[in-house]
């Protein structure tokens, strides 16, 4: 989907508002990541090619809000202000951001999700070949040159299948 959004443009300026939805979200899946991996996903927010207007956590467990505000406090200062936490059953804090007219029905909102599924699932199939002939393209990973901060922000070099240990 992001890339057509960019190959079209018009969202580029426009920017986007990302919802994501946690009703059901398994605490213990937190403590699974480690810092080095945190690390590799607060550092995309450089890499996002499409503006980000908003990052709203929607039905945030009262357990996890202590962590979606730590990682809050991680992200560049810019785009942590634009990040909004909606505590469980708070759809009120949601519609202080985003217009009714563009939530589906299922959040109380005007419009309706498997309209909103159709579309995306038509423009995906117009785009079917555009995907293909985009296929070929790809980086020679042999001409790749790594510097040590690379090797310190990521962890180890190399993969399991060839660590050596003394």
């Amino acid at each position: 989907m992001y890339d057509i959004l960019i190959e079209e443009n018009d969202y580029l300026m426009l920017g986007q508002c990302i919802i994501v939805d946690c009703k059901g979200m398994n605490l213990s899946r937190l403590v699974e990541f480690t810092i080095t991996q945190l690390k590799i996903a607060l550092s995309l927010q450089y890499a996002f090619p499409i503006r980000i207007k908003k990052i709203i956590g929607l039905n945030v467990p009262w357990k996890a809000l202590a962590t979606a505000e730590i990682i809050k406090a991680m992200l560049s200062k810019k785009l942590s202000s634009r990040v909004y936490i909606c505590p469980e059953n708070d759809l009120e804090e949601l519609y202080k951001f985003v217009p009714l007219a563009f939530l589906p029905k299922e959040y109380g909102g005007e419009a309706c999700l498997n309209k909103i599924s159709e579309y995306w699932k038509q423009k995906l199939n117009d785009y079917q070949e555009w995907f293909i002939k985009d296929a070929v393209y790809g980086t020679d990973e042999k001409k790749r040159i790594i510097t040590t901060t690379d090797e310190e922000f990521y962890g180890m070099d190399g993969s399991f299948k060839q660590l050596e240990l003394d």
